[in-house]
């Protein structure tokens, strides 16, 4: 608790009316006699914040930090200030003692690995996003922090998007995402990104995203966001399949989209073209994962691909797992009469292809590919692929089918039915409602 009374009064009074020159006058005269009262100690360095003395407001945020301080609240207040006044080190140093305080706070280490990371500390920021990840599988932020410092230590700064992925050079406005990669994994990031091109390409629209990981696998270099925009909310009473048809009114124009827009598919279906040009894998992608389809049909002449996702999906009416019964029922009765088959298995549970050891089943890791912060892709761009598709009900693999042109059976868990069933990528919902 700050100290209270008359000087008190004062102090937050000349505080209230941005009156700092007084306020730091009597804050450090109180500070005299409470010389490690939290409150105080990080009100003095605040109000040199806001008089712009920030070598002073430094070393009282210092101060403030060896005071032994070991409340949550005034731990995260004291990182905010430090942070604001460009003593990162610092920041840090307390990011760590508040760890120790809430070692299993997935916020708390996020930022963490920010710091690191604008320190420059790459192993170090890599490493504690990875704790982060494991936290909270289904936490996006430092999954996608990890992957873009991954995939730019790789393989450098984003190439230029080739023709087909560019932009039109006339735009009568903006339309953006900054949440891009914020917001789901890999599937439900492609299924945002795809609107807002739709959506800019219909209404000609200039697309702005950050940093997301579809820079890099796909050589997508758009704009960067020029300036804040007020933020549009998906509603999911409204929908906003029909926003992307032809003559809908631009609604969205100057607007920084929050949401997963995951519509029925029958609305990307008139724009199908480019939802396939822009993931088609970038110039560094493409030969790595080339040599991983080359391997896999050196075993077979027909890829039978199954995704089955586990992991973050622990039941509910929309994150369920289908059993590998279902699949098994359906690889049963189709195996005897494919020509040479080749079963693969993509899965986020290493043990998944167990199941399945009576047809040989291959991973990923026998393929000998790896994308280092993308370590994901190998098994997405296989079930892209295939000759023969059964996914799951998830966006990762509904995504993969939107994408594969070559398949001739689409299949995916029913849970009313509890099998398998036939469906159409470019005509379903994304996600099946178990109830």
């Amino acid at each position: 608790m700050e100290p209270d009374g008359a000087p008190m009064q004062q102090l937050r009074r000349h505080c209230s009316l941005g009156e700092w020159a007084e306020a730091d006058r009597l804050c450090e005269a109180v500070l005299a006699s409470e010389p490690r009262e939290p409150g105080l100690l990080l009100l003095s360095g605040e109000i040199a914040l806001r008089r712009g003395d920030l070598p002073a407001a430094r070393e009282r945020l210092r101060r403030a930090g060896r005071a032994g301080i070991a409340d949550v609240g005034w731990l995260t207040r004291l990182i905010g200030l430090m942070e604001q006044a460009g003593d990162l080190e610092s920041a840090a140093e307390t990011l760590r003692l508040l760890l120790r305080l809430t070692p299993r706070h997935v916020g708390v280490l996020c930022k963490l690995g920010e710091i690191e990371e604008r320190l420059g500390r790459e192993e170090d920021a890599i490493a504690t996003y990875e704790a982060a990840a494991a936290l909270a599988p289904a936490h996006t932020p430092p999954h996608t922090a990890r992957s873009i410092l991954l995939l730019r230590r790789a393989w450098g700064p984003p190439l230029p998007s080739p023709p087909e992925k560019q932009q039109s050079a006339a735009a009568s406005g903006r339309i953006a995402m900054t949440t891009l990669g914020r917001n789901g994994r890999l599937g439900n990031q492609l299924i945002q990104y795809a609107f807002l091109r739709c959506y800019g390409r219909v209404h000609g629209l200039r697309v702005e995203v950050p940093d997301w990981i579809g820079r890099w696998l796909f050589d997508l270099d758009d704009p960067y966001p020029s300036g804040k925009l007020p933020v549009h909310k998906e509603s999911r009473a409204d929908g906003s399949g029909p926003l992307l048809s032809e003559g809908a009114a631009p609604v969205l124009a100057n607007r920084d989209l929050w949401g997963y827009f995951g519509c029925h598919t029958s609305y990307y279906r008139p724009h199908s073209s480019l939802f396939r040009a822009l993931y088609r894998p970038g110039a560094r992608l493409e030969p790595i994962v080339g040599r991983a389809m080359a391997r896999l049909r050196s075993r077979g002449r027909t890829v039978v691909a199954i995704h089955l996702r586990r992991g973050d999906y622990a039941g509910g009416p929309l994150f369920w797992p289908a059993p590998s019964s279902w699949y098994l029922e359906w690889l049963e009765a189709i195996w005897p009469r494919l020509d040479g088959p080749v079963l693969y298995v993509a899965s986020d549970d290493a043990a998944a292809h167990r199941d399945f050891a009576r047809f040989s089943p291959v991973t990923a890791g026998e393929l000998g590919e790896r994308v280092a912060g993308a370590e994901m892709y190998p098994d997405f761009h296989v079930l892209s692929e295939a000759d023969l598709l059964a996914i799951s009900n998830s966006s990762f693999s509904m995504c993969a089918a939107l994408l594969n042109a070559r398949a001739h059976a689409f299949l995916r868990p029913e849970p009313d039915a509890r099998r398998l069933v036939p469906f159409d990528p470019w005509n379903s919902e994304i996600l099946l409602r178990a109830r």
